[in-house]
């Protein structure tokens, strides 16, 4: 793959100890278009590569539980995340 390639949308998230899930989302959110319902996607069809770096920096919790890697599991892993502003909304990332 190369990074001149017109088929990808390239974004590299910079993890550091200020980054929250909150900042994360709305990053990988403008990448995104809504494609129907509540489905989204990279926008101009294209498929999305994601170069997370210093993923080991982000902040714990009290708990130890680290948020922003999470909800970049849950990105993963489920396929989305919840909306921010409308409660119990599932975004779908395709």
């Amino acid at each position: 793959l190369k990074a001149t390639d017109e088929r990808f949308t390239w974004t590299k998230l910079n993890i550091s100890r200020a980054t929250t899930p909150n900042s994360l989302q709305i990053a990988v959110e403008e990448l995104c278009e809504k494609r129907m319902g509540s489905t989204y996607g990279p926008k101009r069809n294209r498929v999305m590569c994601l170069l997370v770096d210093d993923m080991h920096m982000a902040e714990g919790n009290e708990w130890g539980d680290r948020e922003t890697m999470e909800l970049l599991r849950q990105l993963i892993e489920a396929g989305g995340f919840y909306n921010v502003d409308r409660i119990g909304e599932w975004k779908k990332i395709v």
